[in-house]
């Protein structure tokens, strides 16, 4: 249950409030720092938990980068993606009762009788936001010679930098929000010097697929999961039910694009060996229509995106 409440906050809501934090805190760096007019959030060590990665996003779906060397992780979510279904109408039909009651203990500031009167006009339990699951990146490396993350909370940039037997590796993180997905760029200072093994992973039910160069991770929500505040039932997740409106589909897919090197995929996800340069497109649904499956391949094929951002543009 602990799992699927760890994301009850919206990353795909926010840029850089988990990032924040005291000096010192996932190794924040204070000695010769970007002047504060540059917007940017760095460190000198990657993320060891959630809430010290940096967030990314664009209102609907968001990531947590953890800036990792060997293995990166992106934690996943979208906005729609809730246990559950559609309720049924007047959850509370007393709540109305209450209502000018409670207006007046606000004026009067009687904050005890409000709160009391509140809680009258609440329905029953609320279904649970889920988190998606984590994008998985695997890449063959030594120990790092040096080593740095940053947000850049003016463009909402997420930057991996390090060195690793004289080469140095770049990757950037960002979700667009004209696109609808999330892009991750590798770029190494050596030729061919990048070879990566990209998945996905999911709490949720769910199955892999792969066409057309787009491997697709697909799943089913709970149709119930209590809300954080119950802990009392005895099964507080319930998969399935008679009422097929319950438990929503989801999907999310991703696409490896590389001009110089070799790109593969199968149903344990996309290899990517001897490339100089790598972008990964990524979408994700809370309500698997199908349109999912080619934003990645229809973006892939479009300039316009790189260039927004990195002012460098890739095709097949």
């Amino acid at each position: 249950m602990k799992y699927y409440l760890t994301f009850f906050t919206l990353t795909c809501m926010t840029v850089g409030v988990f990032a924040q934090g005291k000096p010192g805190a996932a190794g924040l760096q204070k000695p010769g720092a970007p002047a504060p007019q540059d917007n940017r959030l760095w460190y000198r060590r990657p993320a060891d938990v959630w809430t010290e990665a940096l967030p990314v996003g664009n209102g609907r779906m968001g990531g947590m980068v953890y800036g990792r060397v060997g293995d990166e992780v992106v934690s996943l979510n979208e906005a729609t993606l809730w246990s559950g279904g559609p309720v049924r109408d007047g959850v509370n039909p007393e709540a109305k009762q209450y209502l000018n009651p409670l207006r007046m203990a606000l004026f009067t500031e009687n904050y005890e009788e409000a709160g009391r009167l509140a809680r009258k006009m609440q329905g029953g339990w609320s279904e649970s936001y889920l988190p998606l699951g984590d994008l998985q990146l695997h890449q063959e490396t030594g120990k790092p010679a040096s080593y740095s993350r940053e947000l850049n909370i003016r463009d909402g940039i997420a930057r991996t930098a390090y060195t690793v037997n004289g080469v140095k590796y770049i990757r950037d993180v960002f979700v667009s929000a004209p696109d609808q997905v999330m892009v991750i760029r590798w770029t190494s200072s050596g030729k061919g010097a990048i070879s990566l093994r990209l998945g996905a992973s999911s709490l949720l039910r769910n199955s892999h697929a792969a066409k057309d160069s787009v491997w697709t991770m697909r799943g089913k929500a709970p149709a119930h999961v209590d809300p954080s505040y119950v802990d009392y039932t005895k099964q507080p997740i319930v998969d399935d039910d008679v009422d097929s409106c319950h438990g929503m589909p989801w999907a999310m897919s991703m696409r490896a694009v590389s001009r110089d090197g070799a790109v593969t995929v199968d149903t344990a996800g996309i290899a990517v060996s001897r490339a100089s340069e790598v972008v990964l497109y990524a979408s994700r649904c809370g309500r698997d229509s199908g349109v999912t499956t080619s934003v990645p391949m229809e973006v892939s094929r479009r300039q316009g995106l790189s260039k927004r951002r990195f002012n460098w543009g890739m095709t097949n």
